[in-house]
């Protein structure tokens, strides 16, 4: 994921814009995270009737629109230009818009206007990050910028925003590192950083009210993708799919902590669930872990390798971005080429995966081998 790209789940907590509004409203209230606990768990059918309750109540907030947006997006994850409901996603984000821009011309410091707009435009930076047009989505991203700042005067009062702050800080110091191409054109960011932005998202684990859970993603994200802590990983995403067993997205994130873990039997225990989803993205997602179970820790090399091999088949007919999940199989299989003396091989795919991969750990290791096989050439 790319900078605005990896606030992957920013867009569920926009719905924790009605702050004022909400929280004068207990009803209201309880029907936002009621709704929202179902998202998370998949059940978006069990959802709509809570959303339905703001919209009759509240017509022009732009919580209604923005529930839709989050629904079409977690339904459909990861949502992006060309998807079958791409349209109506995009037409819910643009509606949340406009009502959030109508609120902040009459309160420039309503959290709910800066959240929601924040929010939507994120969403549209998202849709260039995943269609690879990056210089287009950092131009999106400087219009999110102007509400984050507003955002961190506000978290004190409204602990919510220490996600999109902690978001901000580490992202704005993670990115031009894993892309230097368009760090020249990150000057209007305020610097970042990494331990001030996991900081204040344990902030938002903690005292949240709505981002909690996005907290929690994030975190169990980042921790093993570029601090290369699985194990901390894990701790995070266990609570994850413990509160949300119906998400393929938190069994996955489980499942991958686990094997980079070393915890090969809990994987192979919870695996056929990600095998039974009903979308290819995750089914191509258990493929790879499948290979990764068997090359690692039963060495079975020859369901590994059909394993990686139709994970790659899988993801060539995906819309969605699965660069990593192709460089976990590249790897795997340059690592079985190894095995079997031929070390070409083995490089040209040690060079696919690190052409792909952002994960710090998968990086690292194809550097070494590539080094180790030149040598010994």
């Amino acid at each position: 994921m790319k900078f605005i790209l990896s606030i992957i789940f920013i867009f569920n907590i926009s719905l924790s814009a009605q702050f004022k509004l909400l929280h004068q409203d207990p009803e209201m209230f309880k029907a936002v995270r009621q709704g929202l606990n179902h998202v998370y768990n998949y059940e978006f059918d069990l959802a709509q009737p809570f959303f339905a309750e703001i919209k009759k109540k509240y017509p022009q907030h732009p919580a209604y629109p923005f529930s839709q947006a989050l629904i079409l997006f977690t339904k459909n994850f990861p949502m992006k230009p060309g998807h079958p409901e791409y349209k109506l996603f995009d037409h819910f984000v643009k509606e949340c818009l406009v009502k959030s821009e109508t609120i902040l011309e009459k309160d420039p410091n309503n959290p709910d206007g800066i959240f929601c707009a924040l929010s939507s435009h994120n969403y549209q930076a998202l849709m260039f990050s995943f269609s690879k047009d990056y210089l287009q989505a950092v131009g999106a991203a400087r219009k999110v910028y102007s509400y984050m700042k507003q955002g961190f005067d506000l978290k004190r009062d409204y602990p919510d925003f220490y996600y999109t702050s902690g978001l901000f800080y580490y992202y704005a110091a993670q990115y031009p590192e894993t892309h230097p191409m368009v760090k020249p054109l990150m000057w209007f960011f305020e610097n970042g950083n990494k331990k001030l932005g996991i900081t204040d998202l344990n902030i938002a684990l903690l005292k949240g009210i709505y981002t909690k859970q996005e907290a929690l993603i994030l975190l169990s994200y980042i921790t093993i993708k570029y601090e290369s802590n699985p194990v901390k990983s894990m701790e995070y995403s266990e609570k994850l799919y413990f509160n949300y067993p119906n998400n393929p997205f938190a069994l996955s994130r489980y499942i991958e902590s686990l094997i980079f873990s070393k915890n090969f039997n809990k994987a192979i225990e919870l695996l056929p669930k990600l095998f039974a989803s009903k979308t290819d993205y995750f089914k191509m997602a258990a493929e790879v872990y499948s290979g990764m179970i068997q090359e690692n820790h039963f060495k079975n090399y020859d369901l590994a390798k059909r394993s990686y091999s139709k994970a790659i088949h899988i993801c060539s007919t995906l819309q969605n971005k699965t660069d990593d999940f192709q460089a976990f199989s590249y790897l795997g299989l340059g690592r079985i080429c190894e095995t079997e003396k031929n070390r070409k091989r083995a490089i040209v795919y040690y060079r696919k995966s690190l052409d792909l991969c952002e994960y710090e750990s998968v990086k690292k290791e194809c550097k070494e081998r590539i080094h180790k096989a030149d040598n010994f050439n």
